[in-house]
């Protein structure tokens, strides 16, 4: 199992209250865990572990592109996602600046890649079931990337979006 582990903001709270049961969670479930914590790896050493590894969990307050996610998805790993939703709290803006909702850890992403959990109560429900459909091979993560990101498809959508920026549609 790997635990990604991209708890930026709140860490304080986070890792005692999150990060430290869940570590302990998956040692008691039997899982042999590598820790990854985000920007103090080596990418060669990310994608040498997706290759070892049969599942992973994502911690992460939000995403907007989450391109370590999607290569783990590609990669046919499985994600037991942190999706704590509600509001973006990043502290160089939140909340005297901007109060944006809701927000997502894994914007892309259907029941083919996993499964998601809001806080630790939910982790608990949710990863016996996860853990045993890992076993039943019940998920299929590179299908839905495959099926969402060919390289034709996101072409045409950023064409389509440029062209809407050159050319707004005038209101009626």
């Amino acid at each position: 199992m790997l635990l990604y582990d991209k708890i930026h903001w709140e860490r304080e709270h986070y890792e005692p209250t999150l990060l430290t049961p869940i570590l302990t969670a998956l040692q008691q479930a039997g899982c042999r865990v590598h820790h990854l914590r985000y920007g103090q790896y080596q990418e060669e050493d990310y994608r040498a572990l997706l290759q070892r590894v049969g599942a992973m969990v994502f911690l992460c307050e939000h995403e907007t592109q989450g391109f370590a996610y999607l290569q783990a998805l590609a990669s046919g790993v499985p994600i037991l996602a942190w999706d704590r939703g509600g509001l973006w709290r990043d502290p160089n803006y939140y909340p005297h600046l901007v109060q944006f909702a809701p927000v997502c850890s894994v914007p892309y992403f259907d029941e083919r890649c996993g499964r998601r959990f809001a806080d630790l109560a939910g982790f608990q429900d949710e990863l016996p079931g996860f853990l045993a459909g890992v076993a039943r091979r019940e998920f299929r993560p590179r299908d839905y990337v495959v099926e969402n990101f060919l390289l034709a498809d996101r072409a045409a959508a950023y064409l389509k979006l440029s062209a809407g920026i050159r050319h707004p549609a005038v209101p009626a």
